[in-house]
């Protein structure tokens, strides 16, 4: 997981050409520098540079050998952080090579000139930021009453929408969350209960992403232990199953997003979680090998 500490304050507008008008963000307020570390080691440090119309100069400069997974997690925590702490209407950046500017694209930034723009989607402030990890993952399905999914509210019935979103940004295609509703429900099939699972599956593949669909408990354990991420459709009880999304974890576990609502850091192996968890006879795995 990615930790954000306070660190020195201290200017890292250091980039190769950077447009005059960033440092206004410089003569409002001071700016505020955090270490990020991948655990226990540090990777960057960024500094933020908030103005008063809503907007946030995001500069960071992440260390040299850093993995281009652990950099993407970085900027989904940093965009998160300043998501919580000035709710700001646009995030602004600018990449000093091909490496950053991959990442911002990653994560929903996109170019302009010499730097890289983050709109925030309206919904992001619809939804209490306790119902996001750190890194910017939905886990509290349970709290979000104020958007609607076909005929019932999230809250009710949208455990697919949510996985669809988590599943895409793990899988570095990460799409706002108006894009995945409307996505779904335009080519669904009515969404009267929740989101059916072919609709979805045939959503991932229109998205470009590499995934495959298998069934039954037996064959759901088996490709989870060797895959890479998935969405997992299960019974709860009769007549009620739950999509949840997860990514595979170097030591064989898995960690699940929006399982157990509001549970960070939700760790589990594979055939432990479905043993416990399911309460039927539907297991549907829809997967990345």
């Amino acid at each position: 997981m990615i930790h954000l500490s306070a660190s020195e304050p201290k200017h890292l507008l250091c980039g190769d050409s950077v447009p005059a008008k960033l440092f206004v963000f410089t003569q409002n307020e001071p700016e505020v520098t955090i270490d990020v570390k991948d655990g226990e080691t540090k990777i960057g440090t960024a500094a933020f540079y908030p103005d008063e119309y809503g907007q946030v100069m995001m500069d960071l400069l992440f260390e040299p050998g850093t993995a281009d997974e652990a950099m993407r997690r970085g900027v989904d925590s940093l965009v998160y952080f300043a998501e919580c702490n000035w709710q700001p209407s646009e995030i602004i950046s600018f990449a000093r090579n091909e490496t950053m500017k991959r990442i911002f694209i990653a994560t929903l930034f996109y170019p302009k000139g010499t730097i890289y723009r983050r709109v925030v989607e309206p919904w992001r402030y619809m939804i209490k930021d306790r119902c996001f990890d750190k890194e910017g993952y939905i886990i509290d399905q349970g709290a979000i009453h104020e958007i609607r999914f076909g005929a019932r509210s999230t809250q009710e019935a949208g455990c697919g929408w949510i996985a669809a979103y988590n599943f895409f940004k793990l899988n570095g295609q990460e799409k706002t969350m108006q894009d995945i509703v409307r996505g779904l429900t335009r080519f669904g099939f009515g969404e009267l209960r929740g989101e059916n699972f072919l609709n979805l599956f045939l959503f991932l593949k229109r998205g470009s992403l590499p995934v495959r669909i298998t069934f039954g408990k037996k064959a759901a354990m088996e490709h989870m232990r060797n895959s890479s991420s998935g969405i997992l459709l299960y019974s709860t009880r009769l007549f009620s199953a739950h999509y949840v999304c997860y990514k595979k974890m170097d030591d064989g576990r898995c960690r699940f997003y929006n399982a157990v609502y509001g549970k960070v850091n939700d760790l589990c192996d594979p055939d432990s979680f479905i043993e416990q968890n399911v309460n039927g006879f539907t297991v549907i795995l829809i997967y990345i090998s």
